[in-house]
């Protein structure tokens, strides 16, 4: 199998095809392991080292009681006076790879741009655990934290839920989860390159400049470990895209990047939040792919996502305040 990478060098930085020929090599290499042993190459390949990581004022690790077992929550603490706001964040890796120390880095700069603690959560992995398992435990975190925010000086009326990728899948379908459920006022939510229906428009992938990263037969994959079978992607909480009714959500933030095939699935969720009445900013980023928030080759524009993500938090308080 080749691991050439057909992109036209004008429409990307060469320090990200250099970045993506490296990722390609290791996906090839990861066809020879084991499940287990990918996830851990993967962790490697993401896992900030501890010297390269921003300081917090502190770190909590917990445990939480789920309907399938414990979920790691890890959370991030601000220099900020308490009350301050929670972002509840779940990681990136089409359901099937990722953790809390592969996010660490991210979580950590958005506690520093933001003066929010930052909750990360480890939702339980596919195909081990299928639909609605991850989405189940991620609504099962939101709530502990809603009830237990107090205690880490986190404001439990200024909760915000964000993601990326499958990360914003999840964060989409429990915003869902808690309109429909009752009882939990979600503030706003955060959505950076969000992976949001299982239908697949072939077309948005032959024009993408990532012929490797996002390829049509990745996200088949994904989609194929994910879910029991496909009849459930149609499913609102497995699809968010495909929800009937999307009035009474709350306030969206919605990062995109130009070379992502599923910036289509933003600007649609976008179009349907707006029509419902929702308050939404969807933000393009150029030159970059998906994933681009935490990718040092993206430096330049996941520096601009974290200030437009504070700029965005700030008008949210305000909106909050003038409803108060």
């Amino acid at each position: 199998m080749t691991t050439e990478i057909q992109v036209p060098h004008t429409a990307l930085d060469p320090a990200i095809i250099t970045f993506l020929e490296k990722f390609i090599e290791l996906r090839h290499q990861n066809m020879t392991l084991t499940l287990e042993e990918q996830r851990k190459a993967s962790k490697q390949w993401w896992t900030t080292h501890r010297d390269g990581l921003m300081e917090v004022k502190g770190v909590v690790d917990t445990c939480i009681p789920g309907s399938y077992g414990n979920i790691p929550v890890r959370i991030f603490l601000p220099n900020a006076r308490p009350p301050f706001p929670v972002i509840i964040f779940f990681h990136r890796g089409g359901w099937v790879y990722g953790s809390n120390d592969e996010c660490e880095a991210l979580c950590r700069e958005l506690v520093n741009a933001t003066d929010c603690a930052v909750a990360s959560v480890e939702y339980p992995l596919a195909p081990e655990n299928k639909y609605p398992r991850a989405v189940d435990e991620c609504y099962n975190a939101i709530k502990w934290i809603f009830n237990h925010a107090e205690e880490f000086g986190g404001d439990p009326h200024m909760i915000i839920l964000s993601g990326e990728s499958a990360g914003g899948n999840l964060a989409a379908a429990a915003a869902l989860m808690a309109r429909d459920n009752g009882g939990l006022q979600v503030s706003g939510q955060i959505l950076i390159c969000p992976l949001l229906d299982n239908s697949f428009d072939v077309s948005t992938y032959d024009l993408c400049p990532d012929k490797c990263l996002m390829t049509i037969e990745n996200i088949q994959w994904f989609w194929q470990q994910y879910l029991y079978q496909s009849e459930d992607g149609s499913n609102q909480y497995a699809s968010p895209l495909k929800a009937e009714n999307f009035i009474s959500l709350p306030s969206t933030l919605i990062l995109s990047a130009q070379y992502d095939p599923l910036r289509t699935h933003s600007e649609l969720f976008a179009a349907k939040l707006k029509a419902a009445g929702v308050s939404v900013e969807d933000i393009t980023y150029s030159g970059t792919i998906h994933g681009f928030i935490d990718m040092p080759v993206c430096r330049l524009q996941a520096s601009q996502a974290l200030q437009d993500i504070r700029k965005w938090l700030g008008k949210l308080k305000t909106q909050l305040a003038l409803k108060s």
